[in-house]
């Protein structure tokens, strides 16, 4: 290997057993060799041409498709956003990684593609989105974290990056007939990420839970998993990224609400907190909406949504540790990571877009409309699900 270069795919086996194994793969980059020795080993890949366990549907079709293309990353986001952060790899290096997934996906998409007759064909590009966490501050010279030479030298990434689909896009528009029809979405869009929110500090101050130890200001973690929770004396708690749950009898294990006049109380005044929620340091509210579980979501399964999702507003986030049930000392925390840019936030703060080959019928389309559409194409109706068909 020479020094800040990607290596070729190598499979690795592992004993599961005395007489099975299992195959992975892994890349290295050689980041130097004096006065450290320092090699990055990407997390093992799934090896495509040997699956450990079901990938693909049919089964076989991701080993064929290796055949045909070789190995590829195969783990969900294979970016290595977090090398980037913690300096095991550079920007060039991250930069080499996201354009070889990238090129994979395109190869992927031709091979597919060009043996396409009719029906539904789909197909998704995902390091848009990992470029734009980690290089957003380069394009807004009011993030905490810009920094104008960093700027110069990185901030054309994005731009290449919708250049570069921009140019598939021309191309699979090139390869269709004009009974085709195209639809090109993004599910998000990205605004600024500067303060995460830790949800469930923010309950345990606010009386709605309560913790047998509070975290010391240098536990960056705050007992993750609940671990300094007192779930009898606790009426709620947050779990993911954005989301509130009561801890109601019936339910949770050690549950203490109620269902009927004592969780819609608990659920008013967790609501009516957070709307309210001012953050002094920068003038602003946290919160742009709170949403009651009963009112977005319906149907068999609405008991297992959560209770609460927080719509946070622009530079709010919740926090990695209130993904995973911590509560550390502060409620709101700087963001000194180079993931500057995010979209865990308020619907209205980060709409998405849509570019189809024909006319809609309103100008303001949802994501829920995109399954009736894809229907309509084909003559079916969709009574049963959300939305409405574009045509």
């Amino acid at each position: 290997m020479k020094k800040q270069q990607w290596s070729d795919w190598f499979e690795v086996k592992f004993k599961v057993g005395m007489l099975t194994t299992v195959s992975g793969i892994v890349k290295f980059f050689l980041n130097s060799t004096s006065p450290e020795f320092e090699l990055y080993m990407t997390p093992i890949q799934i090896n495509p041409k040997d699956p450990a366990f079901i990938l693909s549907n049919p089964d076989s079709y991701i080993k064929e498709l290796a055949d045909e293309l070789g190995h590829f990353y195969t783990v969900g986001i294979s970016e290595d956003t977090k090398a980037l952060s913690e300096g095991r790899l550079d920007e060039e290096a991250f930069i080499a990684m996201c354009d070889e997934i990238t090129k994979e996906q395109e190869n992927m998409l031709w091979h597919e593609l060009n043996k396409f007759k009719e029906g539904l064909f789909s197909f998704g590009f995902f390091s848009t989105d990992r470029i734009q966490h980690m290089f957003w501050a380069t394009k807004d010279p009011s993030h905490p974290q810009y920094n104008e030479t960093y700027a110069r030298k990185h901030g054309h990434v994005i731009d290449d990056y919708y250049r570069w689909m921009d140019r598939i896009l021309g191309e699979v528009m090139k390869n269709v007939d004009e009974s085709t029809a195209i639809m090109t979405f993004s599910d998000h869009g990205f605004r600024p990420s500067e303060e995460p929110f830790i949800s469930n500090t923010w309950l345990a101050e606010n009386g709605f839970m309560k913790l047998n130890r509070k975290a010391e200001k240098n536990d960056k973690e705050g007992g993750s998993l609940f671990q300094n929770v007192d779930w009898e004396n606790t009426s709620a708690y947050a779990l993911g990224f954005g989301s509130i749950y009561l801890n109601m009898k019936g339910r949770e294990k050690y549950g203490i609400v109620t269902p009927g006049a004592h969780s819609r109380s608990v659920l008013t005044e967790i609501s009516g907190k957070l709307i309210k929620l001012h953050d002094s340091k920068y003038g602003q509210s946290s919160v742009k909406n709170v949403y009651i579980s009963e009112k977005i979501y319906s149907g068999a399964q609405v008991d297992k949504s959560p209770d609460i999702v927080v719509g946070f507003n622009e530079g709010y986030r919740a926090s990695w540790q209130t993904a995973l049930g911590g509560s550390p000392s502060e409620i709101i925390e700087g963001n000194a990571a180079k993931w500057s840019g995010d979209h865990i936030v308020d619907p209205s703060v980060v709409p998405g877009f849509m570019l189809t080959n024909f006319k809609t019928n309103h100008d303001n389309p949802n994501l829920m409309d995109i399954a009736p559409t894809v229907l309509a194409c084909f003559g079916l109706s969709s009574p049963d699900i959300e939305g409405k068909s574009l045509l």
